[in-house]
């Protein structure tokens, strides 16, 4: 479930970030994401069927840019 990989994610590259207190800020302020506030955040911007699985999808993929720039990330 995309859902589910996204909350992975991020665990992941916590657990493997230099700056340990910043990790464990992260922790506290940004929860994982439940399917339920996927689905309305999906519907509050307007999506409906399976446009609402095709947003959360496509959302997993996607980083920040905010946090790539914090932390010194250049996507391909």
């Amino acid at each position: 479930m995309a859902s589910r990989f996204r909350n992975q994610a991020k665990r992941d590259t916590r657990d493997i970030m230099k700056d340990k207190q910043e990790a464990q800020r992260l922790d506290r302020i940004e929860r994982e994401y439940t399917w339920v506030f996927l689905v309305k955040k999906a519907k509050d911007r307007g999506k409906r069927g399976d446009e609402i699985y095709d947003y959360i999808i496509e959302s997993s993929q996607r980083t920040r840019i905010s946090v790539n720039e914090k932390m010194g990330i250049k996507p391909k």
